[in-house]
């Protein structure tokens, strides 16, 4: 299958289960527990590399990369990610964490001969869980997904969009 078409087939796939309802999701957990309704609520994102297997890539995405995006995918929701300041500590008071897992794979062993090396041979691997500030006990945990590298960013911003809409 051309990278075209199978760009396509993925965004269709997410587009198609964007219209399904979530069995649970983080705003659903968090309204059952009596978050207030109306407005955006404040989250901080942290995304930490967390090696996962024993053929773990090399290849490393940034924390800060991660975070961008998994905050752009909030940013489509009534949540709204608090900015860092130099030292990493949040410049405003959150009332949520988000605990962003990943790490990247070598995934070049399960390619065929004609794939072209770099982002192709590697995959990430992320999940996430929801703690209210200060909390210890998640709200929600997530599933852990696994992505082509090439399509990392994608997957991220539009699953964090569809875990916490309403």
């Amino acid at each position: 299958m051309a990278r075209p078409a199978l760009r396509l087939s993925v965004s269709l796939l997410l587009a198609g289960c964007a219209g399904l309802p979530l069995a649970d999701s983080p705003f659903q957990r968090i309204a059952r527990s009596g978050a207030p309704p109306a407005g955006r609520l404040l989250v901080a994102v942290r995304a930490e590399r967390v090696p996962s297997r024993s053929h773990a890539a090399a290849a490393v995405l940034e924390p800060a990369r991660v975070r961008a995006a998994a905050c752009a995918g909030l940013g489509e929701t009534r949540f709204r990610c608090v900015r860092p300041d130099a030292g990493g500590r949040p410049t405003e008071k959150p009332a949520y964490l988000v605990r962003l897992e990943y790490d990247v794979g070598d995934a070049s062993g399960l390619l065929i001969e004609d794939d072209p090396a770099g982002d192709a041979a590697h995959f990430l691997r992320w999940g996430f869980r929801v703690t209210r500030a200060g909390g210890r006990a998640p709200l929600f945990e997530s599933g852990f997904r696994e992505e082509s590298l090439q399509f990392w960013r994608f997957e991220v911003e539009a699953w964090m969009a569809r875990y916490f809409s309403e």
